[in-house]
């Protein structure tokens, strides 16, 4: 079904960097009949939407994830692509979601990047930090 669909291709051009094209991509397929592909295509875009530094898109797309699918694994990952690119900007602000992280997910494979993100902020004093 993925190669069918075209989700196949877009994650090639999400891996290959070719961002612009992933994100085309994507949002067609946030439409697909397939829910699964619908599914995996908001994911993927958000993500590509991060990684092009296009926050308030990106937040849009994982919002719009997050009312459909939960705070499952996946949106777990894009918390935490939300604190990433907030390092920088705004430590503060990473560092609430990277605790939110910690301390409600604690199963999941990003506490463990939570952690060591924590570790390496200003003044890395925070709960996370200390677990």
């Amino acid at each position: 079904m993925d190669i069918e669909s075209g989700l196949a291709e877009g994650v090639t051009l999400y891996h290959t960097r070719r961002l612009e094209d992933a994100r085309r991509r994507f949002a067609a397929l946030t439409e697909h009949q397939d829910p699964l592909t619908r599914r995996r295509a908001r994911y993927f875009l958000a993500l590509t939407l991060f990684r092009m530094g296009r926050l308030a898109e990106a937040l849009e797309q994982s919002d719009a994830y997050r009312a459909v699918y939960g705070e499952d694994v996946d949106w777990v990952e894009l918390h935490y692509r939300h604190a990433e690119d907030l390092i920088v900007r705004d430590p503060a602000a990473a560092r609430e979601i990277l605790d939110d992280i910690v301390s409600r997910f604690p199963t999941s494979f990003w506490v463990g990047e939570a952690r060591r993100r924590l570790g390496a902020l200003p003044g890395a004093a925070s709960a996370g930090a200390r677990s």
